[in-house]
This record gives structure tokens, C-alpha cells and sequence, in this order.
């Protein structure tokens, strides 16, 4: 909070104006409200993320663990 001065050339009177929140501050506020709002529908579209679903064949996962296994203990 400041006083800020002006002078009136066609008056010749100086003019007292006291501000609370300028222009640049309501601007950065702002910019901090949007950036909040887009950074909360990010994290909420992360957590909605689902990996694709891919036919996995189980079996033969299981298969070549055991030929691992095999491998090792020769």
C-alpha cells in the first residue's frame, strides 16, 4: 500500500491517490487463479488415465519364466 503522487499541470494542484492493489498485482493474481483452475483439471484428467487393456497370454508368460529359471540353474 503506497501513496502515489500526481501533478495536474492545468490546475497546478497535486492530486493524492491511494491504492490498495495495482494493475500488475490483479494481472499476477490472475494469471495464479488460471493456473491453478488448468492445474487441477490436469491432475484430475492424470488420475482418470487408464492404460490400454491388451490381450495378454498368461501362460506363456509363465512359460518363459520357467525357461529363465531353467537357464539359471544349468
Amino acid at each position: 500500500m503506497q501513496f502515489f503522487r500526481y501533478f495536474c499541470g492545468q490546475f497546478g494542484i497535486n492530486l493524492f491517490i491511494y491504492t490498495i492493489m495495482g494493475v500488475t498485482a490483479l494481472k499476477r493474481k490472475d494469471q495464479k487463479n488460471k493456473a491453478r483452475a488448468n492445474n487441477k483439471i490436469a491432475r484430475i484428467k492424470q488420475l482418470l488415465r487408464r492404460p490400454d487393456i491388451k490381450n495378454v497370454d498368461v501362460e506363456a508368460i509363465k512359460a518363459s519364466f520357467a525357461e529363465k529359471k531353467a537357464q539359471a540353474a544349468a
